[in-house]
This record gives C-alpha cells, structure tokens and sequence, in this order.
C-alpha cells in the first residue's frame, strides 16, 4: 500500500475552455507555488428519515459533489522571469493573474511598448507617441532614472494633448519620470459586473502516480493580499468548484520548478510604498479583499446538477493599520468618512516582477479602532471601495469606453 506525503505534489490553476469541460492541460505558468493544502472534498449525502423498525441508520445515497473548496496561500509572483521586451497579453497570465481576474471581474492589458518618456512631472507622464483612450484607468511602469535601475507606477486618470500623449496620473509618483526612458504595460485587474465566460479547474497532483484528483467547474469566492513592511506580499483565495474528478493515473510530480519570480519583501529600496488620500504614510500592516457572492445555476444535463456559476455581488475592502498621529477626530475616522486616493506599491524598480493596489476612493466601513504595535499606538481604518466617477474628466478625452476607467478598485501586474 503506497504512503503519500503531504508535502511532495503540486496544485495548479487555470482556465477552461467552457463551462462544463475540465482541463487536463496544465503548463509550467499554471503552477501555484502554494502552502501545503488539501482539497476538501465535497459530496452531499441524501438521506430520508423514514420510519425504522428499530433505532438504526437509515438509508444513505451519495448526491451531487457540487461545493468542494480549496483554500490557496502563495507569495504574489511577477507576470515575467525578465524584463519585459513587449506589454503583457492573455498568454501571459499567471495563476495570480487568473485568481484576481475571477474575483475582481475583469483584467485589461494596456499597451505601452515601444514607446519612451517625452518629458514628465511626477502627476503627468508625456509619452512618444498615441495613446488608446481604451487605456485610461489602467496602470503603467516609467523608468525614473538614467541608468533604468529604478521605476515608478501610476494608473493613468486622463489624456491630454495631441494623440493622447499626456498621461494624467491617480496619485503622484515618487518621483518623476526620466526623458527618454522606458515605459512598460500592465495587467489591470479591476472591479466589474462581468461574469466568469468558463470555470476554473485545479489539478492537485501527490506522491504517487494514481495521485491526480481535478476539480472542475470553479470559481473564486474570496481573495486576500497581505502586505506588511517588511514582509512579502501574500495571496490568499477560496475557489468553490461544482465537480471533481479522480484521474487514477498522471501523479507524481517529479522535479519541477516554478518558472516566475516572487516579489520581495516590501522596502522601499525596491519601490514600495503605501498613499492614503494620495500621500505617502508610515505603515504596521495592510490587507486587500475581494469577496465574491455567488449562485449555482442548476441544470439537470450537467454532470453534477450545476451548470455554471453566476456572480450576484462582488465587495472590495481594505484594513489599513497606521500609527497614530492623534488621538483625535483628525486622526480616528468614523463609519461613512471619505478617504481618497488608497494605493500600494510593490516592487515598482523591476519591470515584469511589480504590483500596485488602487482604490480611488473609499468610505470608512465602521469606526477606526486604537490598538498596541510594538508599543506604539496605532489606528486601523476599515475602508469599502465606493463609488468613484473622476476618471476621463472635463476637459479630457472621454473615457467611456476605457474597461479599467472608474472601476472602484484595481490590482495591476506591471
């Protein structure tokens, strides 16, 4: 009888072709460099409480395996192994890419390369040549020195000028742009109505070779990053599938390696930093949460009863702990006070291998609260992404057909 060790597999994410058809394909980019998990398996037992002629089980029939969950913590990954020499497209997603596509409900690739820095100041980037209009809302990495050793992130807010060459940015970057540098694409992820076109399917792979269980038909519930200084960014996700499927052949591994980087703790030597209301704050702890509520679609034909899922809502907060400048109204925010221009920063000097958190403007969720960090007073804000309509403004190009543009709250890979 084989013995199977917990910790030697893997598990890998990625997208099916529809609902309804697992994947069975799994390439290198689709491995989750995840903590040790178990899928928790999931079949509804149906039973009737008749009556019995003495005091035994009754009956029991195996149901639907529909509402098996899986539970993934990761460090967050760059989209590239090196910088890159185009802008990210589909092709290049990762399976953090996938995950925050699926909470979020949408992710826009931005198109930056070949252009350079005409000129900037840290609120506007002026660019070589036309931009889209497609492209406001979204984010873009400049290079800020001569040597191209150091960058910084900005979400583009509005385009001015001839062809759309001025880049009106969210928040002001750290420093300005460099003339002549490089400017780099994104992935934009960013919150929307849209719903899942197929599911997800995760294959988890153990020890031995009849150790291949895929589940199919999925969605992402709830994700959670995690950054603290310090410390490296965190990737948290619950996916809820409506089947699985024992493979009985394809386990085991082998040796294999993840392919894409993990960002670096979060210093500023890298280019991180945090803004609220658009300036720069020290910092104990920030967290960043989609959570996703959503309906089974039943349908007799389907393998297990359910056809698809459907989104029904999707809510955005952030919990930001700081240290206390006051002990006052200034400082202590009560439930319904507006904070603007929320956005973190992660490794911004390394193109292909950077993050940046955006929400545009938020409400305090419920009243700031005091604790102890390391013996120094600090308040955490609870903040929900409200609605937010500045993007494209007067005197701007229109923005109405920009995906990424006054969308409540966005997650960039650059």
């Amino acid at each position: 009888m084989a013995i199977h060790p917990s910790n030697l597999g893997r598990i890998s994410v990625a997208k099916q072709s529809a609902w309804g058809t697992k994947q069975t394909s799994f390439p290198a980019a689709s491995f989750a460099e995840v903590e040790v998990t178990m899928p928790q398996l999931q079949r509804e037992a149906l039973m009737t409480e008749a009556y019995r002629g003495q005091f035994h089980s009754h009956r029991i029939k195996a149901g639907s395996r529909e509402g098996t969950t899986v539970s993934l913590r990761m460090p967050v990954h760059g989209w590239s192994a090196s910088t890159p020499s185009g802008d990210p497209s589909a092709s290049d997603q990762s399976v953090e890419s996938i995950l925050l596509e699926y909470a979020m409900g949408a992710v826009h690739y931005n198109d930056l390369r070949p252009r350079t820095v005409d000129s900037a100041t840290t609120s506007q980037i002026t660019v070589s040549s036309a931009m889209a209009v497609t492209d406001v809302g979204s984010a873009i990495l400049a290079q800020s020195n001569a040597a191209g050793t150091e960058h910084v992130i900005g979400f583009i807010k509005s385009m001015t000028g001839a062809d759309n060459v001025e880049l009106n940015l969210a928040s002001a970057t750290s420093s300005a742009a460099y003339a002549t540098g490089a400017v780099y694409g994104s992935m934009t992820h960013y919150i929307s109505t849209a719903q899942p076109a197929q599911g997800l399917s995760l294959e988890y792979l153990g020890a031995d070779s009849t150790s291949r269980i895929i589940l199919f038909d999925g969605c992402v519930s709830s994700l959670k990053i995690t950054a603290s200084p310090r410390q490296q960014p965190m990737m948290e996700a619950e996916l809820h599938f409506a089947d699985f499927e024992f493979m009985e052949s394809g386990g085991n591994p082998g040796m294999y390696e993840f392919p894409l980087p993990q960002l670096p703790a979060a210093v500023g030597n890298n280019g991180t930093r945090m803004l609220l209301s658009g300036s720069p704050v020290d910092s104990v702890s920030a967290e960043f949460t989609v959570t996703c509520e959503y309906a089974a679609i039943g349908n007799h034909s389907s393998s297990e009863g359910v056809s698809k899922y459907v989104i029904t809502n999707r809510s955005t907060q952030a919990a930001v702990t700081i240290p206390a400048s006051s002990i006052t109204d200034a400082a202590i925010f009560a439930p319904g006070t507006a904070v603007d221009q929320l956005q973190l920063d992660f490794n911004a000097h390394v193109p292909g291998s950077a993050m940046s958190i955006l929400i545009p403007r938020a409400l305090v969720e419920s009243q700031s609260t005091l604790g102890d960090s390391e013996g120094i007073v600090a308040v955490t804000h609870t903040l929900a992404a409200a609605f937010y309509d500045a993007d494209g403004a007067a005197g701007s190009v229109d923005s109405d057909n920009a995906p990424a543009a006054d969308s409540v709250a966005r997650v960039a890979l650059l």
